[in-house]
């Protein structure tokens, strides 16, 4: 239903060429965040504060500062 998004990069980086930016509306964000929010793996994966990638790898903390003011 994303009608008017077009995601050329899959980082969220600028583009090299300065030229092919992502593109979207206010109304595609939306219903983009309609559906995050319907999926419950979704809610808890994003609503951790510390993650860690790789059962060896370093515990790496989310940097939404809102989580780690909200009561648990």
């Amino acid at each position: 239903g994303m009608k008017n998004t077009v995601i050329r990069g899959v980082h969220g980086l600028p583009p090299d060429d300065r030229k092919s930016f992502d593109e979207t509306t206010a109304r595609d964000m939306a219903q983009l965040s309609l559906a995050c929010i319907r999926r419950p793996e979704i809610m808890a994966l994003t609503g951790q504060r510390e993650l860690q990638f790789h059962p060896d790898g370093p515990v790496k903390a989310n940097t939404n500062k809102l989580l780690w003011r909200m009561a648990d």
